[in-house]
């Protein structure tokens, strides 16, 4: 997935998701049977190197998204804030002209 330490950069999919964490199981799937191949002391220890980078990677990525998302949720509700202070103020303003207008509908 790759996301860049500023924040995501475009909305991902649901199947980038998944194909994310499917590599990730991959890569560790394949560390995993690596290290249960070696007999050789040296060559499991790098293998569990290997195992906690890729924990290391992935928790950092899911900060990331993490991080996006309540960026994202966060600017959503001050839109949403702003909607309806922008309606409030619209119904308030419909309200004044239908009292100024009413006397010159109900004398018609």
């Amino acid at each position: 997935m790759s996301t860049p330490a500023h924040g995501l950069q475009q909305s991902l999919s649901l199947q980038e998701v998944y194909a994310w964490v499917y590599a990730m199981q991959c890569r560790r799937l394949a560390l995993r049977m690596h290290v249960l191949e070696q007999t050789d002391f040296l060559a499991r220890a790098q293998a569990f190197e290997g195992m906690s980078a890729l924990l290391d990677e992935a928790l950092e990525e899911i900060r990331v998204v993490t991080e996006a998302l309540r960026e994202r949720s966060e600017a959503a509700h001050r839109e949403s804030a702003r909607l309806q202070a922008l309606v409030t103020e619209q119904r308030a303003q419909r309200s004044k002209a239908k009292e100024r207008f009413s006397p010159c509908t109900s004398s018609a």
